[in-house]
């Protein structure tokens, strides 16, 4: 049974949720029957505020979200062993397909094409985003690019601003990709129609603008809901003409383990993320598909999806 103490905690969190900023790591350790997330940290901050609106509620079951990064190992949950802490989806979904773990659902922000196995689990989307590319607010790059040029760009063909526009700089262009396990790399080489960048790629964080910086010739995938919580004298500028979708998914385990379409969202994750299959009229979708959830959706700058959409497993 959940502790007055452990409750008392969470209900000082929630009060103060507008006030400081939110820790991904839970207030106090998870008991058996919560809802256990780890994941990307692209994901992170919006599944912070989802914890603590959902628990707000003083639900039965609370919503706890481990960090993507921090001391290692961790114990998700009251009475289970010690894992090292997923750092990234990749290595959440081993962990939620490891015989005997206590882990309930992934985050993963990615656009997620068709061709995903899914490795014995569902993805059931609920919030939209997109990646376009960044840039210094002074940048040598000429204007708007097309996806033809951008391929150009991260595949090393057009090394210079000149080689995409006649009388533009001579300087040497730098592209820079987020780690190769990110949905907004992946998002974003997909839809500019990379498969292999060139050598002259380097790698940097994903969605900071701290390396762009001073940084003229620099250019680089970002995401507009990252751009939006930006202060508002913006260090970077978001370039908006080619937009790769994100969207933002719970990944669970499929309890039918048979093609989609049929449900399989383990019954105790459904009050939370529905079954699965969403009803023409919005039932059968969870929590994180409805009005309560909304605001947090929006203020990370994210859309919810709308009905039909959100919660449909794929």
């Amino acid at each position: 049974m959940r502790s007055l103490l452990r409750r008392a905690a969470l209900l000082s969190v929630c009060a103060f949720a507008f006030a400081v900023p939110a820790a991904a790591d839970p207030v106090a350790l998870p008991d058996a029957d919560d809802v256990v997330g780890v994941g990307g940290g692209q994901a992170q901050p919006l599944f912070d505020a989802l914890a603590l609106a959902y628990n707000g509620g003083a639900p039965a079951a609370l919503l706890a979200n481990w960090d993507a990064a921090g001391p290692s190992p961790i114990v998700p949950r009251d009475g289970a062993d010690p894992i090292d802490r997923p750092g990234g989806t990749a290595a959440g979904v081993a962990e939620l397909n490891r015989a005997g773990s206590t882990v309930d659902f992934v985050r993963r922000v990615d656009s997620l094409s068709v061709a995903d196995p899914g490795f014995g689990v569902l993805h059931l989307p609920f919030a939209s985003d997109w990646v376009g590319y960044v840039t210094a607010p002074t940048t040598n790059s000429p204007g708007l690019l097309l996806a033809a040029d951008l391929k150009r760009v991260f595949e090393c063909t057009a090394t210079t601003w000149h080689q995409l526009r006649a009388g533009q700089s001579g300087q040497t262009i730098e592209p820079v990709l987020p780690r190769a396990d990110t949905g907004t790399r992946r998002a974003f080489l997909a839809q500019i129609n990379v498969t292999t960048p060139g050598a002259c790629v380097t790698e940097v964080a994903e969605n900071d603008p701290a390396p762009f910086a001073g940084a003229p010739n620099r250019i680089g995938p970002f995401a507009q809901s990252a751009y939006k919580l930006l202060p508002p004298a913006k260090p970077v500028r978001l370039w908006d003409l080619v937009r790769a979708p994100l969207r933002v998914y719970v990944v669970v385990r499929d309890t039918n383990g048979g093609p989609r379409g049929n449900g399989g969202v383990p019954a105790a994750l459904q009050p939370l993320f529905g079954t699965g299959i969403p009803g023409p009229d919005g039932t059968d979708v969870g929590w994180v598909c409805g009005p309560q959830a909304r605001p947090a959706i929006t203020a990370r700058g994210l859309n919810q999806l709308p009905v039909g959409q959100c919660g449909k497993a794929v």
